[in-house]
Order: C-alpha cells, then structure tokens, then sequence
C-alpha cells in the first residue's frame, strides 16, 4: 500500500507567523481544552436521550494542504495563539458528488464526548495566565465540575471513525455520522476527514507526490489523537478504529501497516475489504496522464505532469476525475499497491512479532457476508 514510516512530517516545527490568532467572546454553553496545539472552545449538547455531551467540530489535525503541500505528507498544525472556536464542521474535502463541493483546507476532525478532563491546578494556572496574556478575558474551562480522571479505569474508551465513499467522496459530517448512540454509551467519538480522489491518491511515484497522502492523513489524525484525546476524557489506550465502506477497506490496511502500530487497540472493518480487486492498484500512473489529458495537457514527462496537476483548481481535479475514471469498472479512485510503492510499500503478511508488537483485537462485519481474522498472524480472509 506504500505507507512509509517516514512519509508524515511532524518533525517540522511551525514559525511564529505561521500562528493562527484567534479571539472570540464567551458563551455559557462553552466549554474550552488546551490541546498541543494551543486551545479550543467546544459547545456541550444533548443527545436524543437528553444526555448531556461536549461536541468539538473542525478541529484541526494537520497543516491546509494547499500550495506547495498539495499532494505531499500532512504536516505537523502550526499552534496558534488564544483560543480557536471548534464550534462547526470544517469543509469536507473537494468532491463532486452529488455536486461540486468541499475546500482543500479540509483536515478536520470532530470529537463528541460525555467528559473532558480538567487540567490539574497547575495547569489550570498555566493556562488561565496565557488566556490572559492574549486578551482573552474569560473561559469557561469545564462546565460540568468533573475533574480530570486520576487513573487510567476513569478514562472513556474511543472510537475513531473513517467514513467511506470509495475514496473519492464522503466526509466525517454529523449529518451523516452523528455521536448520538455511542456518546449515550459512554464512548468518545472522533470521526475524521482525509483527503481524496486524486488530491489524497495521486499516487505517482515523484519527489513532490507522497503515495496515499490520503492513507497518511489518517494516520496523522490517529497520532492527534494519541497525543490529545485524554484532554478529552478519552483513554488513548484504548483507542478502536473502525470505518464503513472505504472507511472500512482503510482499516484493514492500517491493520497491514507498520506505521499504525500503536496507534489503535481494537479494529472494525463495515463493509470494505482489502481482498476485493477494486481496493488497490497496480498502478496509479496511466490515471494521472490520463487525467492531465482531459485537463487538455499532454506530456509523457512525469515532472511536467506534476507541476502542471499542482496548478489546477482542486474542483477541477475532482470534477474530471469523475468524468473519465468512472468509464472503468473499479472503484474511481484506489489505494496504491506495493508494488509501485517500493521501499515504502507494507507488508501483505504479519509475522508473529508484529502481531504480538501491534496487539490488535478485531471484530469486523461486511453487510450480508462476514469477514473475519482469526490466525495468529492476522490474516484477513473472506466468504
């Protein structure tokens, strides 16, 4: 699949000009957390049960891939100074179904959770001085009066959604994919955009073309998560994946690769499946040239090809993408195979000190068939 261990950037650190400032008034029905990046003001809501909650929506997880960084590895998100509303969704990745929509600053994720932890005293301090340094004249750190977990049997699990959509459309909206059910159970939910169609698998093996940037934003998303979601009340140890149709074809590769180990604890895999024929390439290549000749450029020189893909509008991209590729009888868009991938390709067998290393417990459904991985060496088959 061509995940390499070194493909996300976050070892680069963000400039001083590169912080977002932010500064907004006080609500009562907000609640506000410090993450790495700097602070959040979330809302609390109900669910249909009248169950209290904490929803924050359009968190951001990695740099707006745009400009340079169009096609390349998620970036590490530059902090920002003050406080920055996740009070909305952010924009759903460019897509052309049913219509054109969506921004390529779309990597978003949105938690929902029954509790969020309360820093301890010194913290507490900490914080409160840095509000108070950029002006901000109140925050309501935590509503509700629960402090922070002081062990680990405190800590919510989590479960971390990747929605599907045959990788060329869908997003992590509430519309689609509300917390209601799972929150009322006591579950932190985070569902998580990534990049698509051609912007997330270009896949072309080049200097400026990271393969499966789209796979890398996942993983990006599930570092974040790591790092933060205790902020949130949710045990980072106890993190479950799972994902429907491309969300859940993107699961069993996390599953396949060394770059997901210990970034999730349990897996479900709803409907999508490594072993179909359709969930991975041979090659992406002929796409791409294929692509650029619809966008009416002809060049059989791959650094021309990119220079000139990385200048289009991203509708455009999305928009053509659709036109020609949907002629085949595959998925519009699909992961790239290892083949292509060289040196950073993943492994399509386990052995059993990755097995013992990742420590994965499964449980996956597919619809009206049942897929399952049972062998010590987690071997994914199907009937």
């Amino acid at each position: 699949m061509g995940i390499g261990c070194n493909e996300v950037d976050w070892i680069e650190q963000a400039q001083n000009g590169d912080r977002l400032r932010t500064f907004t008034g006080h609500d009562a029905t907000t609640v506000v957390v410090k993450v790495s990046e700097g602070a959040l003001r979330g809302r609390s809501a109900t669910t249909k049960t009248f169950k209290a909650y904490y929803s924050f929506q359009g968190v951001p997880y990695a740099r707006p891939p745009v400009g340079e960084l169009r096609f390349r590895s998620p970036r590490a998100m530059a902090p920002w100074i003050g406080v920055r509303d996740a009070l909305e969704e952010g924009s759903v990745c460019p897509q052309a179904v049913p219509d054109l929509n969506g921004t390529e600053d779309c990597l978003f994720l949105n938690i929902y959770t029954p509790q969020v932890g309360h820093p301890d005293v010194g913290r507490q301090a900490e914080l409160d001085s840095e509000l108070i340094k950029e002006n901000v004249s109140y925050v309501d750190v935590f509503l509700s009066g629960r402090q922070l977990p002081r062990n680990e049997s405190s800590l919510l699990p989590v479960m971390a959604f990747l929605p599907g959509g045959g990788l060329y459309h869908g997003s992590a909206t509430s519309q689609m994919y509300g917390p209601d059910y799972l929150v009322d159970a006591g579950v932190v939910l985070v569902t998580i955009n990534y990049r698509l169609g051609p912007l997330g698998f270009l896949g072309i093996p080049h200097p400026e073309v990271t393969v499966n940037a789209g796979m890398k934003d996942q993983v990006a998303a599930l570092r974040w998560i790591q790092w933060n979601i205790r902020q949130f009340g949710g045990d980072p140890k106890k993190v479950t994946l799972f994902g429907e149709s491309a969300g859940g074809l993107s699961v069993e590769f996390h599953l396949l690769s060394h770059m997901s180990i210990g970034l999730f604890k349990q897996a479900i895999s709803e409907s999508g499946s490594v072993l179909d024929p359709f969930s991975y390439a041979k090659s992406t290549y002929e796409k791409a040239f294929k692509l650029a000749q619809i966008l009416g450029f002809n060049t059989s020189d791959v650094n021309e090809l990119v220079k000139f893909l990385k200048q289009v509008p991203a509708d455009q991209l999305v928009l053509h993408q659709m036109e020609t590729l949907s002629k085949e009888l595959r998925l519009k868009q699909t992961a790239l195979s290892q083949r292509e991938a060289k040196s950073r390709r993943v492994k399509q067998t386990c052995k059993a000190k990755s097995k013992k290393k990742a420590g994965i417990h499964l449980c996956i459904r597919s619809y009206a068939r049942a897929l399952g991985l049972f062998c010590s060496c987690a071997v994914l088959f199907g009937w």
